[in-house]
């Protein structure tokens, strides 16, 4: 072959591997902002499809967590419901307990009095007795005998 065919069939060959090279070049960007457009678009569904998770797992956490709750609030106010009856039984039984003390008292205090009544009339009515023999043995004049 001669030197010049052999020059233009490099140069060719030149052309031709920078021409694919600048193709392949040209191609490989196109596939990279193909690939990174279906890569945002994924990523994209992935954060809403996320979102839509998180926000129905909230959700579902609020709901069983008013749930529970109520269940709680349920629960005390039984406990104090009967606690409170518990508590209103008991002073109810000492209620009656010191009620029947506070009667036995009232009677013993009625019969004390009654009785220190009765012992003052006859104190007072022996003391009038005692009078009248001190006035009868002093006589009309009031001098004794």
């Amino acid at each position: 072959m001669d030197a010049d065919l052999q020059r233009y069939l490099e140069g060719m060959e030149k052309r031709q591997r920078e021409y694919i090279d600048e193709r392949a070049r040209e191609s490989e960007n196109r596939l990279r902002e193909h690939i990174d457009g279906r890569i945002n678009d994924t990523e994209k569904r992935l954060r809403e499809y996320i979102d839509e998770r998180t926000l129905d797992l909230r959700e579902y956490i609020d709901e069983r967590t008013r749930e529970t709750e109520n269940r709680l609030r349920e629960y005390i106010d039984e406990r104090t419901h009967d606690a409170e009856t518990r508590i209103v039984r008991a002073f109810g039984a000492y209620q009656e307990s010191a009620s029947v003390r506070m009667r036995k008292i009232e009677a013993d205090v009625s019969n004390v009095n009654a009785s220190t009544s009765q012992q003052l009339d006859a104190v007072q009515s022996k003391l009038l007795d005692l009078e009248t023999r001190i006035i009868n043995l002093e006589g009309p004049q009031g001098r004794t005998a």
